[in-house]
């Protein structure tokens, strides 16, 4: 499954979440495909720590490019193979500005 194609987070009334219901209630546990930046893989991990039987969820942060920067966090979250998700205020984290502005999509402008 890939989240931010496949309707996103809440796609409406017959959302990912009532999607994971249905695989728990059959004894199935959740894993999701996710080639996204950092921030799709922290978005997916605050979505993941809302399934009952979540299994993985593929990233490739890590590889040390401009998208391992996009995020202005405390160090690496990724521990031991687990990301601790945040108890702060949506996303419970922040934009690398500066990082985010120097990858645009061409003909995009700047939002923040």
């Amino acid at each position: 499954m890939i989240l931010r194609i496949l309707g996103g987070y809440s796609f409406p009334r017959r959302g990912w979440k009532r999607f994971a219901d249905m695989a728990d209630a059959f004894g199935m546990p959740m894993a999701n495909h996710n080639t996204g930046s950092q921030l799709h893989t922290w978005a997916t991990c605050q979505w993941a720590a809302s399934i009952r039987d979540y299994m993985t969820c593929e990233t490739i942060t890590g590889a040390g490019d401009w998208m391992d920067k996009l995020l202005t966090i405390e160090g690496p979250y990724i521990k031991d193979g687990f990301i601790q998700v945040t108890d702060k205020p949506g996303l419970g984290v922040e934009l690398n500005a500066e990082v985010a502005r120097a990858h645009l999509a061409p003909g995009e402008n700047w939002w923040g």
